[in-house]
């Protein structure tokens, strides 16, 4: 039923859209800055993003030492407890939230050292300890999957870090990581996917970081290797189908480029200098990061590599905007500064304004084909199919009635922002 009202209705569509007058602009995306709380200074920072909008990050009640990790749902911040209150420095960091909405990250113990945690239903779970651990250094988490699996690095005995994963036990990866050729001393996992694959960066014989895999189920490790054989390449996250983010050159004398693994390592923009990061991926591929050019910091987005393939996300009354996670609806989160904010950080949530369906910031004329794509006809029709979640947060804009149909797309037509 789907198909045959898009099909009928797909020269309506074009017809109702060349007769539309262009009404009053949008804002170019829906901007709500994280609140601080009192008692708060120093920067606020928001790092990831539950396909429920619940947002995970970091504040400060002095500014660069009593950090305190939070969960934001769009109208209340709650902080999250430490492990270690009463520690010389009370400090915790929110890095990661799965769709099960448990957080993970770190905190300092007793003793002031970084400790891996994760926070489920507001209680903080210390992960434990390797058995090889230094006692004075640090273990984080930076990833979690929807099984609750955390991926991170501890300093073992020897002072270098080493990935781990945590299933339920903390399990150490480098042997298996030595075993396939990555025989440097320094390792980090930073994340995992919904099917167990974890991916990371580790040190060649030659102290070069390498992108690498490793399938929990199998126990495999694949060495996605780097651009360029004097270059590092850093990892920062991967999707479901498990195409890698991060960072690299791809020579000496190249600018630090945005990069995906997708069998072989692509630049995200060649074109983009003087530095350009990668830091959340969703599942149907879209990546997030941030840039420099010059003293200018940028958010941006990209929905496939290859020149001009990089958006800048602007924000009317932001400036030095990062982008760091961002949910499989296109909601981004990160952080930047204001004018009441000054020199500090602001943690802010972007969420695609109702009607724009390609999720670039505009309601025009590019999201007729996705709302023709979503079209169902109306609730009470017969053989009625329920368009996806998707389709109903971009254009059930009538009174949010369950369906896609012409009275949605009339009021798509008056959202349009003629870019």
């Amino acid at each position: 039923m789907q198909h045959r009202v898009g099909d009928r209705c797909a020269g309506l569509l074009a017809l109702c859209l060349t007769a539309a007058a262009i009404t009053a602009a949008r804002a170019e995306w829906d901007v709500t800055e994280v609140p601080t709380p009192p008692g708060w200074t120093g920067d606020t920072e928001a790092y990831d993003v539950s396909d429920d909008g619940l947002v995970c990050g970091l504040g400060n009640y002095v500014s660069g030492s009593s950090g305190v990790a939070f969960v934001y749902d769009g109208d209340t911040l709650t902080e999250l407890p430490y492990l270690a209150p009463a520690a010389t420095i009370p400090f915790a960091y929110a890095y990661a939230i799965n769709n099960n909405n448990v957080v993970t990250g770190w905190s300092h113990n007793a003793d002031s050292i970084d400790r891996a945690v994760y926070w489920s239903g507001g209680t903080v779970t210390q992960i434990p300890e390797p058995a090889d651990i230094k006692p004075t250094g640090d273990m984080r988490a930076y990833g979690i999957n929807g099984a609750g699996v955390v991926v991170g690095y501890y300093v073992v005995t020897d002072g270098y870090a080493a990935a781990y994963y945590y299933d339920g036990a903390t399990h150490s990866l480098r042997s298996a990581l030595q075993a396939a050729g990555l025989t440097g001393f320094r390792s980090y996992a930073r994340d995992v996917n919904n099917n167990g694959l974890v991916c990371g960066h580790a040190e060649d014989a030659g102290s070069d970081y390498n992108f690498f895999t490793y399938d929990i189920t199998s126990g495999t490790v694949a060495v996605l290797g780097k651009m360029y054989p004097s270059e590092s390449c850093h990892s920062a996250g991967l999707n479901d189908a498990g195409h890698v983010i991060g960072r690299g050159r791809s020579d000496p004398f190249s600018p630090i480029h945005a990069v995906v693994h997708i069998g072989t390592f692509q630049i995200i923009d060649d074109l983009v200098t003087d530095a350009q990061w990668a830091s959340g991926i969703a599942t149907d591929g879209r990546v997030v990061g941030s840039a420099n050019t010059g003293d200018n910091r940028w958010g941006w987005y990209s929905d496939a590599p290859g020149s001009n393939s990089m958006h800048a996300v602007s924000l009317p009354g932001w400036t030095g905007v990062s982008l760091y996670g961002i949910n499989d609806y296109h909601v981004m989160v990160g952080h930047g500064r204001t004018a009441a904010s000054g020199e500090n950080e602001r943690a802010f949530v972007i969420t695609p304004p109702p009607g724009d369906g390609n999720h670039d910031g505009h309601v025009d004329a590019a999201d007729v084909p996705a709302f023709s794509a979503c079209l169902s006809g109306p609730a009470e029709g017969t053989g009625f199919t329920p368009p996806t979640e998707a389709c109903l947060r971009s254009f059930d804009l009538e009174s949010t009635d369950g369906d896609v149909d012409l009275v949605d797309f009339a009021v798509l037509q008056e959202l349009f922002d003629g870019s």
